[in-house]
């Protein structure tokens, strides 16, 4: 009697292509053994630009500091009841500062409330430097459709303290 030998291979492949400061693009991961593929990443971004303070008078709105960065959303594929949001953000201060963030339905300057609680949302800390960034989970399912934007907010979570403001779109299908 002849033993039997079974072997079993599987063999998942993915490639992304980072070109000088470019976010990988996302990617379809198949598993050739059994065939089928996995399914893509959703995956929101956008840049954080300015948004001039807001003053009680209908002239020019009120000086404020430069602020700039980048807005990374992403599936999470463990547990599609988490989001992953990668935040950069650039802002002149005078000490280390913490910022409160909120990704939002609908587009800059909408006074929409946050998809989730504001205290799910992690803080950004910003050193004297000038720079912050955050690698972070949130208990909400990414966005699959729809407008959808983050506010960057210093002192208070309303409209007017807005510093930043990213509109966010889907990459992908």
């Amino acid at each position: 009697v002849a033993p039997y030998v079974f072997v079993a291979a599987t063999v998942a492949c993915s490639s992304t292509t980072r070109s000088s400061g470019e976010e990988p693009s996302p990617t379809v991961t198949t598993s050739e053994a059994a065939g089928t593929p996995l399914s893509p990443v959703i995956r929101w971004s956008g840049n954080l630009q300015p948004v001039p303070a807001r003053s009680g008078y209908v002239t020019a709105p009120a000086e404020r500091a430069k602020a700039f960065g980048s807005v990374v959303l992403s599936a999470t594929p463990q547990d599609a009841q988490r989001t992953r949001a990668q935040i950069t953000f650039n802002m002149p201060v005078q000490a280390p500062t913490e910022f409160r963030w909120a990704l939002l339905p609908g587009r800059c300057g909408s006074n929409a409330f946050p998809l989730v609680g504001f205290e799910a949302f992690p803080i950004i800390e910003v050193g004297n430097n000038g720079r912050g960034q955050l690698d972070a989970h949130l208990p909400v399912s990414i966005p699959t459709d729809g407008g959808h934007h983050v506010n960057v907010y210093q002192g208070g979570q309303q409209l007017d303290n807005v510093v930043a403001c990213a509109n966010v779109r889907r990459e992908g299908r």
